[in-house]
């Protein structure tokens, strides 16, 4: 299970991955997701669930 901690390292580092590359985006959660980090409905997920839209 992914609770809030391990799901924002991940996306810190996914974000630090993407900078170094000179890409830019937004990340959209979705479901379980965005239940854990958007509305804090949840402890923890069972995946991450996002997209990645690049502006």
């Amino acid at each position: 299970m992914l609770n809030r901690e391990t799901i924002l390292r991940a996306f810190e580092r996914l974000s630090k991955r993407l900078e170094t590359r000179g890409v830019v985006g937004e990340i959209n959660l979705l479901g379980g997701t965005a239940m854990v980090l958007g509305l804090q409905a949840r402890q923890s997920t069972k995946d991450a669930s996002f997209c990645v839209t690049l502006i």
